[in-house]
């Protein structure tokens, strides 16, 4: 029998936070727009950037693959494909949620048990 194994670079937390601190960021920019003298009505929701500082900003937070380490440039990679693989090869594909697959649920129990009755513990 052949033996198939996928491995992936696992996201680290510090991947996941770079990836919230940018969305966050762009999330806010999408909801209020950042401060410029022709959005002035909005001026008390909108970022406290101008447009250019905004720039400024998202380029410093994408960074680049030779940054400053805190760029979201490859982060985002290993996080979003990592939630990919897992999902494809770790949960339930008739679930809407995230679950473990149901064979795999079985295995685990079923281990357990023997595990429990084991002689040799």
């Amino acid at each position: 029998m052949t033996e198939v194994q996928i491995k992936m670079a696992k996201a680290s937390k510090d991947d996941i936070h770079k990836m919230i601190e940018f969305f966050r960021f762009i999330e806010e920019f999408m909801e209020y727009g950042t401060h410029t003298p022709e959005n002035d009505e909005t001026e008390e929701e909108s970022i406290d950037l101008t447009d250019e500082q905004f720039v400024e900003r998202l380029r410093g937070l994408w960074g680049g693959r030779l940054g400053n380490g805190h760029s979201v440039d490859c982060s985002w990679s290993r996080v979003v494909n990592g939630c990919d693989m897992l999902i494809a090869n770790v949960c339930d594909p008739d679930a809407d949620t995230l679950e473990l697959r149901q064979d795999w649920a079985k295995l685990i129990l079923a281990a357990d048990e023997n595990k429990a009755f084991s002689p040799t513990e």
